[in-house]
């Protein structure tokens, strides 16, 4: 009886042993999921080595997780329930790093060799091609109705089934942003813009000095992507961004739809953006 209590002991504090060695040396296993679908206290995710599909549990992560992410996880349990894969564990990093990702960049097209003028591909799962219609714009309508948790669903349905769709992370983005005045918001609200952005220079490419005209339609989820990162960083007290990512905006897009040249000398002079909005 007191070899077995002994085995049985033994046996059970080898998970404990094991994670202690593995500490020590520096070998703990870690496992990094990518983001698609993030609450309060779960996150569907894939794992970024398998493409597995897994539910993170807990509430014990520095800061929201958003949609594109990629985050760490030190494993403390594994299950399934239903034949859906879970875990749980500290989440000890997070990164935006889209190429990491390995998603198939989506076209960019040439429609002016003279002008040197692009229209990047956009991508909506869920659109019609015969309707004018789309699960973003029906999130917008739902969102001006008050109804917030079903457009934000519809954004998040829209992401689930495809990451690259850019426009959904800039709505997404657009919702928690507001005003501009909640610091913990506008923070949320950057990296959503900041996956949307980073979306767009995977698919156009890093060195990519082109422009980016507004009248082609489907250059606009990035140019709202960027504007949306600048707004973010001026609201923050970051100039400097801010007006980098301004100035890069009106060098793609001169005809300047989106009134970059008018918030860029504020922006320049350090005024603050709560006091340029009062």
């Amino acid at each position: 009886h007191s070899l077995t209590g002994l085995l049985t002991t033994l046996s059970n504090s080898l998970p404990s042993i094991s994670k202690l060695y593995k500490q020590e040396v520096g070998i703990l296993t870690t496992i990094e999921l990518v983001a698609i679908s993030a609450g309060n206290n779960n996150i569907t995710a894939y794992r970024l080595n398998t493409l597995e599909k897994v539910v993170w549990k807990g509430n014990n992560y520095p800061a929201l997780v958003v949609e594109g992410e990629i985050f760490e996880v030190e494993p403390e349990k594994e299950w399934t329930y239903k034949k859906t894969p879970f875990i749980s564990g500290k989440i000890i990093s997070q990164r935006i790093d889209i190429p990491a990702l390995e998603l198939v960049p989506l076209p960019v097209h040439c429609i002016d060799k003279r002008k040197q003028e692009f229209e990047m591909e956009q991508i909506i799962p869920g659109a019609r091609p015969d309707e004018m219609d789309d699960p973003i714009t029906d999130a917008v309508e739902l969102k001006n109705r008050g109804c917030m948790d079903e457009a934000w669903e519809l954004l998040n349905q829209v992401i689930k089934q495809d990451l690259r769709c850019i426009d959904a992370h800039v709505h997404m983005a657009h919702f928690k942003f507001g005003d501009g005045l909640s610091e913990y918001w506008v923070k949320q609200a950057l990296k959503h813009y900041t996956v949307g952005a980073e979306l767009g220079h995977f698919f156009l490419g890093y060195s990519f000095n082109g422009k980016l005209p507004w009248s082609a339609i489907d250059n606009r989820p990035y140019l709202r992507a960027l504007h949306g990162q600048c707004l973010c960083y001026w609201a923050l007290g970051d100039y400097e961004a801010a007006a980098e990512i301004a100035r890069s905006l009106l060098k793609f897009n001169k005809s300047d739809n989106q009134g970059i040249r008018f918030i860029l000398p504020e922006i320049e002079a350090g005024i603050p953006y709560r006091e340029s909005n009062e």
